[in-house]
This record gives structure tokens, C-alpha cells and sequence, in this order.
């Protein structure tokens, strides 16, 4: 039953069953599920999500956000 779990494909769910700890896309630093933030398909920690999400919308952001998306898929 675990296992099928697991294998769902919904994080959200698997996080509070298991205690999953994701990982930082931009630091690698481990955070629990309370605390990440995902942001498109990038996971953030508190303190990246913070540096990222005070950015100005525009090229800049933009090109940040394309790099952390590549280097995750």
C-alpha cells in the first residue's frame, strides 16, 4: 500500500505520509514539507523563495527562474 502510494504522482500527499524532506533547487539545503515553497516546478527553501520572490518581474526573474527549471528537469 505504501508503495502505490508513493508512486501516485501527488507530492503533496506523499510529504505528509512518508516525511519526505525535498531539497533546495537553488541551495540543496534539505527543508521539510511545511516549509518548502514550489514555484513553477522549482523547490524552494524559505530563505530562496524569499531572495527569488523579491525580485522585480522582468528579464531578469525570468532568465533565473528558466535556469533553476532546466537544471531540475
Amino acid at each position: 500500500m505504501g508503495q502505490a502510494k508513493r508512486n501516485c504522482g501527488n507530492e503533496i500527499y506523499k510529504a505528509r505520509e512518508t516525511g519526505i524532506e525535498y531539497m533546495c533547487d537553488l541551495c540543496d539545503k534539505k527543508t521539510t514539507f511545511e516549509h518548502i515553497h514550489r514555484v513553477g516546478g522549482v523547490y524552494l527553501c524559505p530563505k530562496c523563495h524569499k531572495i527569488i520572490s523579491s525580485m522585480p518581474r522582468g528579464a531578469i526573474k525570468d532568465n533565473v527562474m528558466r535556469f533553476l527549471m532546466r537544471n531540475v528537469i
